[in-house]
């Protein structure tokens, strides 16, 4: 059996898969349920899924695309930490925080779309992803963390929202912005 599954919880994945679709019965992804799976490729999410704990994928450094269906509030602490082949991801909507180091080390991730829902952007979240070029920050973000967007190298188009609270060190290491255009 691929999945160890333990009160709706997944708790291991076991699998070699490359493309991984959670089972319907399945309401939360348990901590580091599939870390380093390197022969994971793809992984859909169902909405039945409710959770997905810290660090759950950290390190599945073939994972190249995530579809996560509507049903997720947060994006927990790490969860996706050196997914080193992910490249586009589309927040759901219902999701209100990205957590701390949540996509951090996603060197190939160049485009992140962002749900109305989200309020908040934690510590690290896209730290070193260094491919990112393009971040428009919905108007229902109220806070950006410390090194939110630290080394994003080529972040050169930035669309932020009037009143949102930015760590002065959210966009450190990202030499195409222009300071005087985040924090006028």
């Amino acid at each position: 059996m691929d999945f160890e599954i333990k009160d709706d919880v997944l708790v291991k994945y076991h699998g070699i898969d490359a493309d991984v679709v959670i089972p319907n019965n399945v309401t939360t992804i348990g901590k580091g349920a599939f870390s380093d799976c390197i022969s994971l490729k793809s992984i859909t999410i169902p909405d039945s899924v409710t959770a997905i704990g810290n660090y759950a994928f950290v390190s599945c450094e073939n994972l190249e695309t995530i579809k996560i269906q509507k049903g997720i509030t947060e994006i927990c602490e790490g969860v996706f930490f050196d997914c080193i082949k992910l490249w586009n991801v589309k927040i759901p909507d219902g999701v209100t925080k990205i957590g701390k180091c949540a996509f951090a080390g996603c060197k190939k991730l160049g485009i992140i779309e962002f749900p109305n829902t989200l309020t908040e952007i934690c510590e690290g979240a896209f730290f070193k992803c260094t491919k990112l070029w393009k971040v428009n920050i919905p108007e229902s973000v109220t806070k950006i963390g410390h090194w939110a967007f630290r080394d994003c190298r080529n972040l050169e188009l930035l669309i932020l929202p009037n009143n949102v609270e930015i760590h002065k060190r959210a966009f450190t290491g990202c030499p195409k912005l222009k300071k005087d255009e985040i924090f006028n």
